[in-house]
């Protein structure tokens, strides 16, 4: 994570603003300062995720601030997917072909026009993060959206043909 937050910061050249503490108070501070009338947060389906959100959607609120649930980290919504007794699939095979036939939401455009403000960074939350990637003993693959980009057409152009037999071995690439 800390080394994906290096290269998406520099993807925008350096603009990436970075903050430590609650997020219903640094978001409500940070909206304030830029000026912003709203804020975009990914919908969280976890209990403590959606208190959370709750908490920063009436704090946002409170300075008139309207806080817009948007996207989702999951390629379908938990719980969107039910069997036809409305209970939840406990076998792949039938969760994967009512997953086809879902209808999946595109991503969200982005707002026209978008516009990144420039905010300053908590120089303690980047020291952090310089304090992870230096402390990382792990040999882990480049980070960001371009290395990621790499891998995938890696993967397509040499390892796709081998996924069928390789996909139940984790300790071969492919």
């Amino acid at each position: 994570l800390a080394r994906t937050l290096r290269a998406l910061n520099e993807t925008y050249d350096a603009q990436l603003c970075l903050r430590i503490g609650r997020p219903d108070e640094v978001l409500p501070a940070l909206a304030r300062q830029v000026s912003a009338s709203r804020v975009h947060l990914t919908r969280e389906f976890t209990p403590w995720g959606v208190r959370r959100d709750t908490r920063v959607a009436a704090a946002l609120h409170a300075d008139g601030v309207t806080g817009v649930p948007t996207g989702s980290p999951y390629a379908v919504d938990p719980g969107s997917l039910t069997t036809r007794a409305g209970g939840a699939y406990k076998v792949f095979t039938p969760w994967s072909k009512s997953w086809l036939e879902h209808d999946i939401n595109p991503p969200p455009e982005a707002p026209e026009p978008l516009s990144l403000s420039s905010a300053p960074s908590d120089s303690p939350a980047w020291a952090s993060i310089d304090d992870a990637i230096s402390e990382c003993a792990a040999d882990l693959p480049e980070a960001g959206e371009e290395a990621a980009s790499a891998q995938w057409h890696d993967f397509l152009a040499h390892k796709l043909d081998q996924y069928d037999v390789k996909r139940d071995r984790p300790d071969h690439e492919g």
